[in-house]
């Protein structure tokens, strides 16, 4: 026979003692294996009882801390799976775990989608290609993330185009026109938005850039860089000078009108 020798609360848990028939053996326990074994002091189990207590103790223990990394930010199912198979549980084994936090409601597969789009969208200023990325990285099936991707409207992506547009300008400097515009759809297709919508929107904001870099002044400083680069093989200077300018995105007329008719060295 195996005996409760002491039952009390102890820091958010329950410290319970049981009496075997060679020691005594101590537990801290959570309120739900208090509650499913009714553990008060004084009560007698039976071994079969004890040794249930005992695999469901282990059980919960792992439970604690997957219910902890499950609380400390939402997570979905591919999160908890991961967490799991880091601590040696695989597979059927898991679903134990998995039942448990999707009945208490922390977890849940339709909440994370629409709080990750709606966080994802609003926030980082991600667009629906790379969010979709994100999610379908996360397991998460298109059931779930397309009502919520199809809830954006056009209106609220080109604000965000916008937003990042004048996020990327402020870093643009002694760039080409035609470098940084490249540099500002790439940026801002790299967050996952259409190349489409993107070159549409940013094409009409061009002055914004045109107003911002000055094409002259980069284009000088590039040309002297090359000109001291290439000044050594006098034969191919003019030629490495041209192709190095052609690179870095600016006209073949503005070079040339850079360098001179006659290329006269300054």
């Amino acid at each position: 026979m195996y005996i409760v020798t002491e039952s009390k609360p102890y820091k958010r848990k329950y410290l319970i003692k049981i009496k075997t028939t060679k020691k005594e053996e101590e537990f801290i326990i959570s309120e739900d294996l208090m509650v499913e074994f009714r553990l008060v002091k004084n009560k007698e189990l039976e071994k079969e009882t004890f040794l249930k207590f005992k695999e469901a103790f282990k059980r919960d223990e792992l439970y604690q801390k997957v219910l902890h990394y499950a609380l400390y930010k939402q997570r979905c199912t591919y999160d908890i799976e991961q967490y799991l198979d880091k601590k040696q549980i695989f597979n059927n084994n898991q679903k134990y775990y998995l039942d448990k936090l999707r009945k208490t409601g922390i977890l849940d597969d339709k909440s994370y989608v629409q709080n990750y789009v709606n966080e994802a969208f609003n926030y980082k200023r991600y667009g629906s290609q790379k969010i979709i990325y994100e999610l379908t990285k996360k397991h998460i099936s298109k059931v779930l993330y397309q009502p919520e991707i199809d809830k954006i409207k056009e209106k609220d992506y080109i604000n965000n185009i916008q937003i990042l547009f004048y996020k990327k300008l402020k870093s643009i400097k002694n760039k080409s026109m035609k470098v940084a515009i490249q540099n500002i759809k790439q940026f801002i297709i790299n967050r996952g938005y259409s190349y489409a919508l993107v070159n549409n929107v940013v094409d009409n904001l061009k002055y914004e850039i045109e107003k911002t870099v000055d094409e002259d002044q980069s284009l000088n400083k590039d040309y002297l860089i090359a000109k001291k680069k290439y000044s050594k093989d006098k034969t191919k200077e003019y030629q490495n000078i041209l192709a190095y300018l052609l690179r870095k995105g600016y006209t073949y007329n503005k070079i040339k009108k850079r360098m001179g008719a006659n290329y006269e060295a300054d």
